[in-house]
C-alpha cells in the first residue's frame, strides 16, 4: 500500500459489492483456483481486456477461459499473485502482479443480486502500475510466497551466471 493512504477513508468509498468481487478474484488468483469464482458469475458475464480482442460471454465460456488461464500459470515458475486495490477514477479492483511486476488490473461489476456481471482486465490505459494497493491478499501466504519467490529468483540468477558469453 502507498504512503500517505488512509486505507479506511478509501474503503469507505468504495462500492460494498464490488469491493466483494474483487476480494472473491484476489482469492481466485492466490489460490489459483477459479471454482468458488465461477460460482458467484451471473449467466451473461463478460470478461474482456485492453489486450485481447477476444470477449469471453456467458458463464460456459468466461468458466472455461478462467480455468484455461489458472491452469497456465499456477505450477508456472512464477505465478500471479492478486491484492485489492483502486485504479483511477475510482475502480475497484485487484492488481495481479508476476515476478513482482504490476501486469493488469482486473476490475470487476456486479448485477442486482451481487453476482459477477463483467470482468474488465487493464493492460494498458490507465496504466496498471498506477493502481493502489489496500493491503488484502486474501488467500496469499504471504511468508510461504515470499520463500517460493526467493527459490524461483535464486534459481534464474544461478541460471545468468551459468551462461558463457555476454547476455
Amino acid at each position: 500500500m502507498s504512503s500517505g493512504i488512509d486505507r479506511q477513508k478509501l474503503l469507505e468509498k468504495l462500492d460494498p459489492d464490488i469491493l466483494r468481487a474483487a476480494r472473491l478474484l484476489a482469492l481466485a488468483v492466490n489460490s489459483s483456483d477459479p471454482e468458488p469464482l465461477i460460482e458467484k458469475l451471473a449467466d451473461g458475464v463478460k470478461f474482456e481486456t485492453q489486450s485481447s480482442f477476444e470477449v469471453l460471454t456467458g458463464i460456459g465460456e468466461v468458466a472455461d477461459g478462467l480455468r484455461t488461464k489458472f491452469a497456465a500459470v499456477k505450477n508456472g515458475d512464477f505465478p500471479p499473485h492478486a491484492e485489492v486495490g483502486v485504479i483511477s477514477g475510482g475502480k475497484s479492483g485487484i492488481i495481479i502482479r508476476q515476478e513482482e511486476i504490476v501486469r493488469t488490473f482486473w476490475t470487476p461489476t456486479v448485477d442486482e443480486e451481487g453476482l459477477i456481471s463483467s470482468i474488465f482486465g487493464i493492460t494498458v490505459a490507465p496504466f496498471p502500475g498506477t493502481a493502489t494497493g489496500l493491503g488484502e491478499t486474501p488467500g496469499l501466504d504471504q511468508d510461504g510466497f515470499r520463500r517460493e519467490e526467493e527459490k524461483r529468483v535464486n534459481r534464474h540468477r544461478k541460471w545468468v551466471q551459468s551462461l558463457d558469453g555476454p547476455i
